[in-house]
């Protein structure tokens, strides 16, 4: 992947500036760093069976509420066959993009080497292709979360100083 340039790029001004900003030393860095890598390194030594259990419990209950949801639907011309249907539905998509989708495509279960959970070949059923999401999301949003350069971003603002254009008297309080 190529860096980009610009002001959606990666800028050695920016990380200077806020290394500066929280008066950070080269030393309070490496510090930072090595407490960050023991954390990561707890939480490696914890992952288990027990976290693949749970992913594969909850795409067999994704996939349960899918069938559910449909098989009511056929029976849709009664009213409450038709909200559970939906229902049904709605939580079998919630599922699958927020829970499954987005875990296996941040690449969490990536250490099992199973072919389902692997985030290299896992597509979901979305219109953002998955080699799509994984760039805006894994790479623009996290590494440029809370600045202008962030996706799907336009209409909030993400970070204290000035109030966005696109930011009005209609825009919810909780976005503000």
């Amino acid at each position: 992947m190529t860096a980009l340039a610009g002001p959606i790029g990666p800028s050695k001004e920016k990380t200077l500036n806020t290394a500066q900003k929280f008066q950070l030393t080269d030393a309070d860095l490496d510090s930072l760093g090595e407490e960050l890598d023991a954390l990561r390194a707890t939480f490696v030594a914890d992952l288990g069976e027990s976290d693949v259990a749970y992913m594969r419990k909850v795409i067999k209950s994704q996939r349960a509420l899918e069938v559910a949801g449909r098989a009511l639907l056929f029976a849709g011309f009664l009213p409450p066959a038709w909200l559970a249907g939906t229902a049904a539905l709605s939580a079998a998509k919630i599922l699958d993009n927020m829970e499954i989708g987005h875990n296996i495509m941040h690449g969490q279960y990536d250490w099992t080497h199973d072919p389902a959970l692997s985030s290299k070949t896992f597509d979901w059923d979305t219109s953002c292709p998955a080699e799509s999401w994984q760039f805006t999301h894994n790479y623009m949003h996290h590494t440029y979360t809370a600045t202008s350069a962030t996706p799907s971003c336009g209409s909030r603002r993400t970070s204290g100083g000035r109030r966005s254009r696109s930011e009005t008297r209609s825009t919810p309080r909780y976005w503000r």
